[in-house]
């Protein structure tokens, strides 16, 4: 009887032990409200369109903080046009092309936000200065094929010299004893310094001739022909017919019938 009770006591053991190593039903089992198991949560990465600060310009843009994908505009003013030029933008290292908006010396840019990354934004700017004509000259003398007048130091300036009606020019200088003028015919160049640049030039009024190829021996002119007179002074002549049959009905000077005065 020994043998028997002790071989059922050991069986016995087995199955508890047994039940007791069994894992749970891991359908059964549910989040305690201590919160084992907290729901997940996705956050969402922002990215940024970064301004510079340059001086003489204001730099803005129709959103800082666009989607992924969205188009973003920029607007450059320059407020400083007479001493600052706007070279380029570029955004993340790419060049942009820039177009010309109604609001004065302002350009726009634009550009679609990448994925996963700010979007730098990144201007070349430079110092010009103006190629302008003695202030003594101003009427009488211009400079021809200049653009603007405005550059920057190192860049070649090309003009013609030019005349208003009435003036002639010789002798083109530069004030400027830092400024080699070179000349091609009638153009001048040369490399632009860090300072404005003064064109200047011995000048005069024009003088002009007073011709005319009628030579009928029935009139005869108080002047001669080739008479010489300053641009915008006043000529004046007398017509003698020599001959009492004729009767003079009009005088043109370049086809411009004149009128006559006692």
């Amino acid at each position: 009887m020994r043998k028997i009770r002790s071989f059922v006591v050991f069986i016995f053991t087995l199955v508890a032990l047994s039940a007791c190593g069994k894992p749970a039903d891991s359908s059964t089992m549910e989040p305690s409200s201590t919160g084992d198991f907290p729901p997940s949560s996705i956050v969402e990465e922002t990215y940024e369109v970064i301004l510079p600060s340059v001086e003489g310009f204001e730099i803005s843009a129709n959103t800082l903080q666009p989607k992924v994908g969205e188009k973003v505009e920029v607007y450059v003013k320059n407020i400083l046009p007479e001493s600052r030029r706007l070279e380029s933008l570029s955004m993340n290292g790419e060049s942009l092309q820039g177009v010309h908006t109604n609001q004065s010396h302002t350009t726009l840019y634009q550009f679609v936000m990448p994925a996963k990354q700010n979007a730098n934004i990144t201007i070349e700017a430079v110092d010009v200065y103006r190629v302008t004509v003695a202030a003594s000259l101003t009427r009488v003398l211009s400079l021809a094929n200049i653009g603007d007048g405005l550059f920057a130091e190192g860049e070649m300036v090309t003009f013609t010299p030019t005349t208003y009606a009435g003036y002639y020019y010789q002798d083109i200088v530069a004030v400027d004893s830092d400024v080699t003028l070179q000349k091609d015919g009638d153009v001048y160049s040369f490399i632009m310094p860090a300072h404005v640049v003064t064109i200047s030039a011995t000048t005069g009024q024009n003088v002009y001739l007073v011709l005319y190829d009628d030579t009928d021996s029935n009139y005869s002119l108080s002047i001669e022909n080739g008479y010489s007179a300053l641009f915008n002074s006043r000529v004046s002549f007398k017509v003698t017919l020599h001959s009492v049959d004729l009767r003079l009905s009009e005088v043109k000077v370049d086809g411009e019938v004149l009128t006559p005065y006692a």
